[in-house]
């Protein structure tokens, strides 16, 4: 199941498609290629972004969030950290 996306993800015309198990490659015109996904361990969700799915990390949260949705949050706020301001 494809997470919900933020608004300005959407304001910018931003697309998605599932990659994997809590994989998703995001597209859109003016904006970078990129998978972003979350993980459970030890209870809690973490998130990071890639630029290709079996590459290193480019950002990943060490706390982690309590629920799923909150993690893939994080990983839309650190993918237009990184790659939209």
């Amino acid at each position: 199941m494809l997470p919900a996306t933020p608004f300005w993800f959407k304001q910018r015309q931003g697309k998605i498609e599932e990659a994997g198990p809590n994989l998703i490659k995001v597209t859109g015109p003016n904006l970078k290629e990129a998978i972003l996904g979350i993980r459970e361990e030890n209870g809690r969700w973490h998130s990071y972004v890639r630029r290709q799915a079996d590459g290193p990390d480019l950002a990943a949260t060490h706390i982690g969030s309590d629920t799923a949705y909150e993690a893939w949050e994080v990983a839309f706020e650190m993918y237009r950290g990184l790659d939209v301001v």
